[in-house]
């Protein structure tokens, strides 16, 4: 009794989120939703900021999809929090994932959210394929641009013939 946590629901920092592919940061915010639901929560910060894999996990969708779609699956979460929510700031530069009056303005806060499909957590996740769908073609070609991302506490990018690897404790 009269206790309420004040929950940060970035979903941008850390390597657990840069790790995350879209389809990851949608079903997080389901999650964040059913902890909602159970405690006396205010969501004292938010933002519309992802992860770097959300960036190359989202197909052929815009920006302003993505944005969209993040924001109103958010926003539907935050219906759950008992003492409300408040997002990053009203104004932030020209940032619109940390401004919230450009935000408003470009309509990425208006509307319905999307369901998602469901997935029980066992196998692959079809929001996965719907939201970033497979190539006709599985095979690499010479001469194509392959982008691998691998994530269990480490980072491997491979841009072309450039490799980079980066350690969750090295930054």
């Amino acid at each position: 009794e009269n206790v309420t946590f004040d929950v940060h629901t970035y979903h941008c920092f850390e390597n657990e989120f840069h790790g995350k592919t879209f389809a990851q940061h949608l079903r997080a915010i389901k999650d964040n939703a059913e902890m909602l639901r159970k405690y006396p929560m205010v969501v004292g910060e938010w933002s519309l900021a992802l992860g770097h894999a959300a960036w190359v996990t989202c197909g052929l969708m815009q920006e302003e999809e993505v944005y969209r779609l993040f924001g109103l699956m958010q926003l539907e979460a935050f219906q759950e929090a008992s003492h409300g929510f408040f997002f990053w700031n009203w104004t932030e530069g020209d940032d619109v994932e940390w401004n919230f009056q450009h935000a408003f303005h470009r309509g990425l806060l208006s509307g319905r959210p999307a369901s998602l499909p469901h997935w029980d957590g066992c196998g692959e996740d079809p929001l996965e394929e719907q939201l970033h769908p497979s190539p006709p073609e599985p095979r690499v070609f010479f001469g194509e641009r392959t982008y691998l991302r691998v994530f269990h506490g480490k980072y491997i990018d491979v841009y072309g013939s450039t490799v980079s690897a980066r350690w969750a404790d090295k930054g």
